[in-house]
């Protein structure tokens, strides 16, 4: 399992639409028919519970 699979459905799609493809806010929000509040939110908390997970098993981490 991956550290994104562990993540909210909703946070992982804004976290990828946002890292992964560079999509705008404005865009994530039209994307996901969400508020823009909504879209940051998920964002930020995605990269927490990101920052967590690595620290947290940061021995699954070691080669990467």
């Amino acid at each position: 399992m991956t550290a994104l699979d562990r993540l909210s459905p909703d946070q992982r799609i804004a976290l990828v639409l946002y890292a992964e493809h560079g999509l705008a806010y404005e865009e994530i929000v039209l994307a996901t028919a969400a508020p823009m509040g909504t879209v940051k939110s998920r964002i930020h908390r995605a990269g927490l519970a990101l920052r967590e997970i690595t620290v947290e098993h940061r021995d699954l981490f070691a080669d990467a």
